[in-house]
């Protein structure tokens, strides 16, 4: 079983969240890994074991995003 595993990046919740001009969280910078989709990739991880699939990470956001694909893998 192939198992596909949407992930998010989000600002390190350790450091100070800035906002923009528009009153938006400033992404720019390095995100990391949203901690409940750490949960999700374990999950799909035990699931592609168990039948001999494989999992792929997906996520979608600035530049920054790859480490948390990063960390997913």
């Amino acid at each position: 079983m192939n198992v596909v595993v949407l992930v998010k990046s989000i600002p390190d919740p350790n450091g100070d969240v800035e906002l923009g001009d528009d009153y938006l969280v400033d992404r720019g910078g390095e995100g990391t890994l949203d901690p409940g989709d750490e949960y999700a990739v374990e999950a799909a991880l035990q699931l592609a074991d168990a039948t001999g699939g494989e999992v792929t990470v997906v996520s979608m956001g600035p530049p920054g995003a790859i480490a948390a694909i990063r960390r997913a893998l």
